[in-house]
């Protein structure tokens, strides 16, 4: 088989194709129009929360999300190392420090791990809680759902919620994913939820994201900051500093269109996994198993392998142009992260090393997945 199989390509239909072309007849094609609208009050919908505001991709969202919950310069910001460094950058952009903590065997925050370092690390006062090592205020907590995998947000919200520590929801990887005995979707259960709409997520707009809240003046400010902080649009006055963060009519057309179809993508991306879990387990290879208390999106699959193997097998699926890829670099080992506080970060050093992300597109047919696990 000589065809690429890439790793997380997106699935486009003629419904998308026709509302992305009603959009661009309309002539509204930029950042305003009533597929914006429309996709806003469908995400509301879907996620059962009390308001949304579209961005132009997760990254934005993020950015606007830690600044609507009030971190400012110089506060810390608790983050995950085992997330892709799109989590991060937001923290640096508003001038806060990131503190990193360890992941669990789900590739999510350690909840543990979290207890730990709240509890021996800091303190807390009626102004909030804060750093015994930096003495700076921790405003904030980025809550990472990786792959798809929710983390345990309840526990970590409560943790956080009696320590007066705003909860930012990654959901950027996990639109769709549940969490079954609260019946609630990752990205609704602390402070703000995001998610994207990249051309390789479960559902695109050709880029995109989203921040929801129940709390709809969160939304109204990140409404208002997106669109340049136009405090009289008319006279075209600003009394604050703005950002060109507002996702456009003809993306949001494309978005709206594939959300009617979310449900659809998940079962055949859950159907599609365990095909993968049984050919694999065919050559003594298995997928890093999900966490029991939710239900998956399945967004992408993450094979174990040994450490000593990894290289070698990622060489040969590229080599046969299979679109396998490692896990990110560790956050807190990158060049401009390097001098921020990590703690006790091991579990993600060995998630990194003994993993390899496959091949997860909608597309993707039994015969390709039983060529990629035959090479290995």
């Amino acid at each position: 088989m000589s065809k690429f199989i890439p790793l997380s390509e997106p699935c486009l239909t003629n419904e998308d194709r026709n509302l992305l072309l009603k959009s661009f007849d309309s002539t509204f094609i930029s950042s305003s129009g009533e597929y914006l609208n429309k996709f806003e009050e469908k995400i509301t919908s879907y996620t059962k929360t009390g308001a949304c505001a579209l961005t132009t991709n997760g990254t934005s969202a993020i950015h606007l999300g830690l600044k609507a919950l009030g971190v400012k310069d110089g506060d810390e910001v608790i983050c995950p190392s085992l997330t892709f460094i799109a989590s991060i950058n937001p923290i640096l952009y508003l001038n806060a420090n990131p503190v990193f903590l360890d992941s669990d065997k789900y590739f999510c925050l350690d909840l543990d791990k979290l207890k730990y370092f709240l509890e021996t690390e800091t303190f807390t006062t009626k102004s909030g809680t804060f750093n015994k090592k930096t003495r700076k205020k921790i405003s904030a907590l980025i809550l990472v759902h990786v792959w798809g995998n929710a983390a345990k947000a309840v526990e970590v919200s409560r943790e956080c919620k009696r320590r007066g520590i705003k909860v930012l929801e990654d959901s950027t990887e996990s639109l769709g994913t549940k969490i079954l005995k609260q019946n609630l979707y990752t990205g609704t259960i602390g402070d703000v939820g995001c998610y994207s709409f990249n051309g390789n997520k479960i559902i695109t707009a050709g880029g995109g994201g989203a921040v929801v809240s129940s709390n709809k003046n969160i939304i109204k400010k990140i409404k208002f900051w997106s669109t340049q902080s136009k405090s009289d649009p008319f006279n075209y006055l600003h009394n604050e500093i703005g950002f060109n963060y507002r996702l456009s009519n003809l993306q949001a057309a494309v978005g709206l269109s594939q959300l009617k179809r979310l449900k659809k993508i998940i079962s055949q991306k859950k159907a599609l996994r365990k095909i993968t879990e049984k050919a694999l387990e065919n050559k003594g290879f298995e997928l890093h198993e999900l966490p029991p208390y939710s239900d998956n999106n399945c967004w992408l699959f993450v094979m174990k392998c040994k450490s000593k193997e990894r290289k070698n097998l990622l060489k040969t699926l590229n080599k046969k142009n299979v679109m396998a890829r490692p896990v990110w670099g560790l956050c807190h080992n990158q060049k401009y992260t390097k001098h921020f506080q990590n703690f006790e970060i091991d579990v993600s050093k060995k998630l990194v090393n003994e993993s390899i992300c496959l091949p997860s597109s909608y597309s993707l047919t039994e015969e390709q997945i039983n060529f990629y696990t035959n090479l290995l």
